[in-house]
């Protein structure tokens, strides 16, 4: 019997997923850069912020267990556990930005 494509690709996906989100984080702190200020220019620290962002991305969606099997779990578990991973993602920002005393530029 043969398995089904989704299965036999499986690592694949995973990999392209584990590269394609930290990628994701860093487009949208660009995009809101851009939607925010109206321009594409980017200064030094916030170039550095978005490859913080993105590293911080790549550590953290495996520890918090995003990569695992999505066997037997419900969608309202998926959507939970993403919706925790974001947040979490959040709180490194806003720690970073208060401690850093950079919020008000």
């Amino acid at each position: 019997m043969k398995r089904s494509i989704l299965k036999s690709n499986a690592p694949l996906f995973e990999v392209l997923l584990r590269l394609l989100d930290p990628l994701v984080t860093m487009a949208a702190g660009l995009l809101a850069h851009r939607l925010y200020l109206e321009s594409w220019d980017l200064p030094d620290r916030y170039v550095y912020a978005l490859a913080f962002m993105g590293l911080a991305t790549a550590v953290l969606f495996p520890v918090i267990g995003l990569y695992g099997s999505r066997r037997g779990v419900t969608a309202f578990e998926e959507v939970r556990q993403i919706f925790r991973a974001v947040a979490v993602l959040a709180a490194i920002w806003f720690a970073f930005v208060f401690f850093s005393k950079t919020g008000a530029e």
